[in-house]
């Protein structure tokens, strides 16, 4: 008991010894502002704040905004009572002492944790006990501006991005053919940007996908199925097409063409060649270098003309009439035969066109 006291009494000439001891010792008894009611601490961790308390009083403990209280530890429960509780949000603590005494308490949060030294010998009543957090709310600051920033550079990036592919965009498209396609399913554009083909559906088709088919650029007859991908409302595909089909169903589609100038092909006196003088063409062809091999897909052989491809065709029709009729190997002749018309259809498959059109016609 007489220890009790003794820690008693020493704390209680501490917290009476005036504020130069006791900021020297860490403990803050000097709020920054007064607000009404409530006196206001700055916050640190690593100080202990005075909190003067009455008899018959009860002094609120207000938290910031959105932490929650996990632990409160008193050096004396006895005297001293605690409650918690939150509103909108904010939590606060209740302390009310039962008879003249001084203790500390510890609060913990989920965010910090506020050292207090409580005491009923001083005079200057706290009903309200407050903290400001300059150093958060420093950081929250930079943070906020930090991320208003890249937000902004990512939406002047998006504007940039945005310019540079208007430079590019071809929207010279137009509809050949409309075959029972109602407006609900008629795209709202159609355009490429080199790379690339968008389509842009409406928002009204969320049901009925099309399938795209694209025009051989050789071979008008020729459909060729190409795949696509959904980005919201716009339908992405890989490649530019010339004319393109997008089929409903059997009996529902639409004829798209692209009204492109590179496309055309141009009469001989419409071609011109050597347009730049002598010093750029010496220029170009020195600086080109090797880096070409590396971007270009050579031809490595020349192209199978039309002919030789019915050809190849025929003889394949024929050798697999011969295996098909002599499944047995008991005639040599017919095998050796077999053989010579399979070895010439491979020859004829790798061999140039020798053709008078692709050589440039005429005869010898």
């Amino acid at each position: 008991m007489k220890n009790k006291l003794l820690v008693s009494l020493v704390l209680t000439s501490l917290l009476m010894a005036g504020s130069a001891s006791a900021n020297e010792a860490g403990l803050i008894n000097d709020p920054v502002s007064k607000d009404g009611t409530a006196v206001v601490y700055e916050y640190s961790p690593v100080n202990q704040f005075l909190v003067n308390a009455r008899l018959g009083y009860v002094t609120d403990i207000e938290l910031k905004p959105g932490e929650e209280v996990q632990k409160i530890a008193s050096g004396n429960t006895v005297q001293w009572s605690v409650e918690k509780d939150s509103v909108a949000g904010t939590s606060h603590v209740y302390i009310k002492p039962s008879s003249q005494s001084a203790t500390n308490f510890i609060i913990n949060t989920n965010q910090r944790s506020y050292r207090l030294i409580v005491t009923t010998y001083n005079n200057d009543l706290a009903f309200i006990v407050k903290w400001n957090y300059p150093a958060e709310d420093e950081q929250a600051r930079l943070l906020a501006l930090r991320k208003k920033t890249e937000e902004e550079q990512a939406k002047l990036q998006a504007v940039l991005k945005t310019i540079r592919r208007a430079k590019l965009i071809n929207k010279h498209y137009e509809v050949k053919k409309n075959k029972n396609v109602v407006n609900k399913y008629i795209p709202l554009s159609v355009f490429d940007d080199g790379r690339k083909t968008y389509i842009e559906i409406s928002k009204d088709n969320t049901q009925n996908m099309p399938v795209l088919f694209y025009f051989d650029e050789y071979d008008k007859s020729k459909l060729q199925m190409v795949n696509y991908r959904l980005k919201g409302n716009f339908m992405e595909v890989d490649r530019v097409m010339d004319r393109i089909i997008m089929v409903f169903s059997q009996k529902s589609y639409l004829i798209f063409e692209k009204d492109d100038k590179s496309n055309k092909v141009p009469s001989p006196d419409e071609i011109k060649l050597n347009k730049d003088p002598n010093v750029v063409l010496a220029a170009k062809s020195v600086s080109s270098g090797r880096k070409q091999n590396q971007k270009v897909d050579f031809h490595e052989t020349a192209p199978i003309s039309l002919k030789q491809k019915m050809e190849a065709k025929q003889k394949k029709e024929q050798l697999d009439i011969i295996k098909a009729s002599n499944p047995a190997p008991a005639d040599d002749s017919l095998n050796r035969l077999a053989n010579i018309l399979e070895d010439e259809g491979q020859e004829d498959e790798n061999a140039p066109d020798r053709s008078p059109d692709r050589q440039g016609g005429g005869t010898r």
